[in-house]
């Protein structure tokens, strides 16, 4: 199923065809693919070149994959464990070379996480990220410390079937891709 997107203007093919399914199919994504991700989020931009981002990454069948997916909210639970990848997406809080409060973790992580779904989106590989989760239950779950703000899970995978999901599921899902028009965005 594709739901690429005709823009006003050209953009990267991988841009147009970037959205957030929830129907995944659970087969495995090889891990030159994952590492391919990775070194696309190692490369981006940050704040003091602190890249305060750090991911904990569970596959499908793996203790820390269910522990993970206990902390998602119970309405993300229910196609998210279809994902062969949940991530937690988190950001260190304090700069390394000098303890102080990196104000722009959260916005360097995020550019971070694009660049990894733009590569993913490449090679035909979906994100779809997740506020709906708790911040607390992850942090006990994985010895974050004061210093680590988990920010989103991403449920990571390949497209699957959107008859798994529920109807109102189902529909998000075959639902157009709309944006504001670009004026509104503009200040």
């Amino acid at each position: 199923m594709s739901k690429s997107v005709d823009t006003d203007l050209p953009v990267l093919q991988s841009i147009k065809d970037r959205w957030s399914p929830r129907a995944f199919d659970p087969k495995p994504i090889p891990e030159v693919e994952l590492e391919a991700m990775l070194e696309a989020l190692r490369w981006s931009s940050s704040c003091f070149n602190e890249q305060p981002w750090q991911l904990l990454i569970t596959h499908r069948g793996d203790a820390r994959h269910q522990v993970l997916l206990d902390c998602v909210s119970e309405g993300n639970r229910s196609w998210a464990q279809q994902a062969p990848v949940l991530m937690l997406a988190v950001a260190r809080l304090l700069f390394t070379h000098n303890g102080k409060v990196n104000r722009h973790a959260g916005y360097d992580l995020g550019q971070a996480i694009a660049q990894l779904g733009i590569q993913a989106t490449s090679r035909q590989i979906y994100l779809h990220q997740m506020g709906g989760f708790s911040i607390e239950a992850a942090k006990e779950a994985f010895g974050l410390n004061q210093n680590q703000e988990p920010h989103s899970v991403i449920a990571v995978g390949y497209l699957g079937d959107p008859d798994t999901l529920t109807e109102t599921q189902r529909e998000k899902e075959l639902g157009a891709r709309l944006r504001r028009p670009l004026d509104e965005m503009l200040l």
